[in-house]
């Protein structure tokens, strides 16, 4: 029998919940300090619906890359999001708990909160825009057929962050084209709770 000990599994804790004001400032501040590394990115989830306190924060981002002639021998196919990501980790102010090119999620080191990092395409921005911002009772809703419970219409359905119509994804750039789309008049944030 073996005297050593055994390792335990280490889990992050869980995040406490922080007040809106905290959170968005927080996130206002990632927002800041990431824009010159994305076409675009924005805030969503509970911070976006105004929720009096949140979990965590969650931003929805378009990545830059390098097209720049001089770079030749760069990998190009990490986007320069990620390659500051990957800085921040080095530095000590990003903790990563899961790590992939569409979807991150880190524990900001100074402040203890939970960053979720979803990043789209301009395709999927509308859809993944909606889905990310939830709740996830009506972003489940919204992208289920109305046959089954859902808001979407029939003839559409949901695949790779987008909407078809059959073999032909629908044009929606932004929120409220999607709205558009299914036929519905656009949704505040903070009032998608009650659909």
């Amino acid at each position: 029998m073996s005297t050593e000990p055994t390792a335990q599994p280490t889990t992050d804790p869980q995040p406490e919940r922080m007040l809106l004001s905290r959170a968005r400032m927080i996130a206002n501040a990632l927002v800041l300090d990431l824009t010159p590394y994305c076409e675009r990115i924005e805030i969503a989830g509970s911070i976006r619906r105004n929720r009096p306190t949140v979990e965590g924060i969650e931003l929805l981002a378009i990545a830059k890359w390098s097209r720049d002639p001089d770079r030749l021998f760069d990998d190009e196919s990490v986007s320069l999001l990620q390659r500051q990501l990957a800085r921040r980790v080095g530095e000590g102010r990003l903790h990563p708990l899961i790590w992939g090119a569409k979807q991150a999620r880190f524990r900001l080191v100074k402040s203890g909160a939970m960053l979720d990092l979803f990043v789209v395409t301009p395709e999927t921005w509308g859809v993944q825009m909606v889905v990310r911002t939830g709740p996830a009772e009506f972003s489940n809703r919204f992208v289920t057929q109305r046959s089954k419970g859902g808001l979407l219409p029939d003839h559409l359905r949901v695949s790779e962050g987008r909407i078809w119509d059959g073999d032909t994804p629908v044009h929606t750039p932004e929120e409220r084209d999607l709205f558009a789309a299914i036929g519905m008049d656009w949704i505040a944030p903070e009032k998608r709770g009650r659909v």
